[in-house]
């Protein structure tokens, strides 16, 4: 095979570079991405605590007015109760006991009811301690991941910043009109400017190669897909 034709040694250099640096591109993401979902979940888990509260907050209010409306009729009962040992007559004794009976009846209701609040505030209380533990341990296991992730991230900056200076000084050696024929397949194709020879077909867009392909190739040619524009290298 003849030498390489002038600027694609670098055109692969250049390609490489970019491989080299997403890869790190790659983990970076990675990185960032698991440390935002353990951030994320201790946020979630949050205002799932807090809603928890608010609700079992409510219960309580619910219970305490249900208990002060019994407690409300049951000293109504003792009053009439109280009045009914001093009626003074048949008459005032049975109305006094017709309204006893009629209390008796809304203090049962109310004793029923206010037993119902008390259940629903302590299960409400419960479910709020349970938020609240899960908060603390994905608020922990947040702090865990970003304290992890810190120092990696930080790694992995430094290696990207190398990575940005050995891509510019790759596409600094790259000759203008490949270099910008090389950008615009980039940003069209996510990346996949360059694309192997030896797979038989574009990995870009799958179209097979002929075999003139191969021998333009061995004849020290740039080639290009006829499909997509991508550069075919022997690699």
């Amino acid at each position: 095979m003849k030498p390489l034709p002038p600027g694609l040694r670098e055109l692969l250099e250049l390609a490489e570079a970019d491989r080299a640096r997403d890869a790190v591109v790659v983990r970076v993401r990675a990185e960032t991405a698991r440390r935002d979902a353990a951030a994320k979940a201790a946020a979630t888990a949050a205002t799932m605590a807090s809603q928890a509260s608010a609700r079992a907050g409510d219960a309580q209010r619910a219970s305490a007015e249900a208990s002060a409306k019994l407690e409300a009729g049951e000293s109504e009962l003792r009053r009439l109760s109280q009045q009914m040992d001093v009626a003074g007559g048949m008459k005032e004794f049975e109305g006094l006991k017709t309204r006893i009976e009629a209390r008796g009846a809304q203090n049962a209701l109310l004793e029923e009811a206010a037993l119902v609040a008390m259940e629903r505030a302590e299960a409400a209380a419960e479910v709020a301690a349970g938020c609240a533990a899960d908060a603390d341990a994905a608020a922990r296991t947040a702090a865990e991941v970003a304290a992890e992730c810190a120092p990696r991230l930080a790694e992995l900056e430094a290696q990207l910043a190398i990575e940005d200076a050995h891509r510019r000084e790759a596409a600094g050696r790259v000759p203008e009109a490949l270099l910008r024929d090389y950008e615009h397949l980039a940003a069209k194709s996510g990346g996949r400017p360059v694309v192997p020879y030896g797979s038989g077909s574009c990995d870009g867009c799958f179209t097979s190669f002929g075999a003139q392909v191969k021998t333009r190739l061995a004849e020290g040619e740039i080639v290009r897909c006829g499909s997509c524009g991508r550069f075919v290298a022997a690699m």
